[in-house]
């Protein structure tokens, strides 16, 4: 098994028991579960600093693989982030853009993210490429105010390995 699917597979182990939780009951990109997502991303317990009423959908998928490749051993190269835009940055000036899914990978919504500069609205971590249809389906945080298991259309995405 690869370090890229050994990584993906342990990330969605510890991901899956989140599915259907409710993350933010006031629907505000706020309540436990991502105040302490964006304390983890901002550095401070308190959960108060720059990451306050953010999006949370890369911290989620930031924080399960960087918490599996600590369990691991095996380092991520993609930085420690809460935007989207930035996992595509990165990844573009990295060689690590892949031509399509493949089970493990990040999933970046591509689209103008809602202000300048942003390329990418939504990232999620892809668990099946439907090999019937052109869609994959992932693991995403900050879905209808939750975590959960959706299905998306390939094209609208790029794909990112993680390792």
């Amino acid at each position: 098994m690869s370090q890229n699917q050994l990584l993906a597979d342990t990330a969605l182990k510890l991901g899956k028991p989140f599915i259907g939780v409710i993350y933010e009951p006031k629907h505000a990109n706020d309540g436990m579960g991502v105040q302490f997502l964006q304390a983890w991303m901002d550095g401070n317990e308190s959960g108060a600093g720059w990451m306050k009423g953010q999006p949370w959908c890369a911290t989620f998928a930031s924080f399960l693989l960087w918490l599996s490749g600590n369990a691991l051993g095996i380092p991520v190269k993609l930085p420690k982030t809460a935007s989207s835009s930035e996992f595509y940055s990165f990844a573009k000036a990295n060689g690590l853009i892949l031509p399509g899914p493949i089970v493990g990978c990040l999933a970046l919504q591509k689209g103008d993210g809602g202000s300048p500069g942003k390329t990418h609205h939504h990232t999620c971590i892809v668990y099946a490429v439907n090999s019937l249809s052109p869609t994959f389906n992932s693991l995403d945080g900050n879905f209808g105010d939750k975590v959960g298991m959706n299905t998306h259309v390939t094209a609208d995405f790029d794909f990112v390995a993680v390792c």
